[in-house]
């Protein structure tokens, strides 16, 4: 029962992960044959074309990685989108304004209004009044805190 729940909830098919074991076992022997190659040649002249072999290796290795996380990836934006549909998630622009402080902090002279914990206000002394307040004088919101 375990391993068929791991399968499940597993976000990579097992073919996904043989693919990924054999482009990583051959950009590890890429670089392993680069090393061998290399090791007896004296003149650096002479390992620049094991050298780009490794490199190689790498590259291919680096890229079956990269396309495996990407799947990964893909396969949780989907399984997200089946339990939570994308026109839901855009009800809340921002997260940190689902909350709108009732209280703000206004400066004078400025146009703007913030949170209590915007650094912009931080150690200036300035006066708190209710949002309702702040919006009917044509306050705007900060772009820092975004109140």
């Amino acid at each position: 029962m375990g391993r068929r729940l791991l399968r499940a909830m597993s976000p990579w098919a097992p073919a996904e992960t043989l693919r990924l074991a054999a482009v990583s076992a051959l950009g590890v022997l890429l670089v392993g044959l680069a090393w061998w190659a290399a090791h007896e040649e004296a003149a650096l002249g002479r390992q620049v074309r094991w050298a780009t072999l490794a490199v190689s290796g790498l590259v291919i290795a680096g890229f079956g990685i990269v396309s495996w996380l990407m799947r990964a990836r893909w396969t949780i934006m989907q399984r997200r989108e089946s339990l939570v549909p994308d026109r839901m998630v855009r009800r809340v622009r921002n997260p940190r304004n689902a909350y709108a402080p009732p209280n703000v902090v206004i400066g004078p002279g400025s146009r703007l209004f913030h949170r209590h914990e915007c650094p912009l206000t931080a150690g200036r002394g300035w006066g708190t009044v209710a949002r309702s307040r702040a919006l009917a004088e044509d306050r705007q919101p900060c772009g820092v805190c975004r109140p």
